[in-house]
């Protein structure tokens, strides 16, 4: 399936996406392009456009602030990296399951295995 003639064919890494906009939904309440972070912590709702969405730039908690200490630096940077906008560069849904495996993997190294995955989740 394409989206144009010139377009590549729509493949997973579709479902990425949408599973990257639904990861920051979960985690900050909106869409990823319908908000954005003040540097004092506070939002903005701002219109989600297509010239927003194609310019890629996702909004993320300033570190200082309490949303920001919320997460781990590991997964808002899995969130950057599973909405990268360019599909040719957009990772798959295997190398997402392995990445996400890695940052489980190094916040129970050493731990209980009976712990739950509060290493991910700061607060």
């Amino acid at each position: 399936c394409r989206h144009g003639a010139n377009e590549p064919d729509v493949d997973g890494k579709v479902d990425v996406w949408s599973c990257g906009c639904l990861l920051y939904a979960m985690m900050f309440g909106t869409s990823p392009f319908e908000m954005e972070f003040r540097r004092d912590g506070s939002t903005k709702v701002v219109e989600c456009t297509q010239l927003r969405v194609l310019g890629g730039k996702i909004s993320l908690p300033p570190k200082h602030t309490a949303v920001g200490k919320s997460y781990s630096q590991s997964i808002l940077e899995l969130v950057q990296w599973i909405l990268i906008v360019d599909r040719i560069q957009r990772p798959t849904l295997k190398e997402v399951l392995a990445r996400v495996e890695n940052i489980l993997v190094s916040n129970f190294r050493g731990k209980d295995k009976k712990e739950n995955f509060d290493g991910i989740f700061m607060s």
